[in-house]
């Protein structure tokens, strides 16, 4: 089951608002090294473009060590997946919205919630409401990615 998949230590089903980022942060890295030598997959969408670049750069700015297989010179570790960049086959400066992939893949959609709602509810306490924005991300990439490599 594509749940089972979206797991985050240290949550329960209705949030556990009280890990550190650097805590998560140290957890994300030591499961990436595991990953990379499993052969598993880090999975997500416009992950190159946004998602590893913050995670390393929060990394580096809190003092936690990265995984040493994330790079391999300028580019990600093979166990990087980004859906978009496999839809746009790589090509330079060429987009699409996870929401629009997953419709013309016909694997759902994102919910009608803004992305810059998300810090707004997160910093007025809403975590839940920000916690499912990203669940729900997580789960549509996944779907993404099983219906391109089916």
């Amino acid at each position: 089951k594509v749940e089972d998949h979206c797991i985050i230590d240290g949550l329960t089903s209705s949030g556990n608002h009280d890990l550190e980022e650097k805590g998560i942060l140290e957890r994300f890295w030591k499961r990436f090294t595991e990953l990379s030598f499993t052969f598993g997959h880090c999975i997500g969408h416009n992950i190159e473009g946004f998602d590893l670049p913050f995670l390393l750069r929060r990394s580096w700015l809190l003092g936690v060590k990265v995984s040493p297989t994330i790079k391999n010179g300028r580019y990600y570790h093979r166990s990087v997946v980004d859906t978009m960049k496999v839809w746009t086959d790589y090509a330079y400066n060429e987009m699409i919205s996870l929401d629009k992939l997953a419709r013309l893949l016909g694997v759902g959609r994102k919910p009608d919630y803004e992305a810059t709602q998300f810090a707004e509810d997160w910093l007025s306490g809403d975590k839940d409401t920000a916690e499912f924005y990203l669940k729900n991300d997580l789960i549509v990439s996944h779907k993404c990615y099983e219906r391109m490599y089916q």
